[in-house]
């Protein structure tokens, strides 16, 4: 079963960023716990971008486990 679809007001966000009510949280995706960013949207957004691809690059390879 596929996910379901993200909120109109969150699709221009990048992933695992939300926005409630002006202020926006980030929500760890293997902890699902969440973190308070603030009412500024770029400054949210970088973040959330720079722990997403930190995330990445923790990520077990395929080689890592060989």
């Amino acid at each position: 079963m596929a996910p379901r679809p993200r909120l109109r007001k969150n699709s221009g966000l990048p992933v695992n960023l939300y926005c409630q009510d002006g202020y926006y949280h980030y929500r760890h995706p293997i902890t699902k716990q969440t973190f308070g960013l603030g009412r500024h949207k770029a400054s949210a957004v970088t973040q959330a971008v720079q722990v997403n691809m930190h995330i990445q690059k923790e990520a077990v390879t395929l080689l890592d486990r060989v």
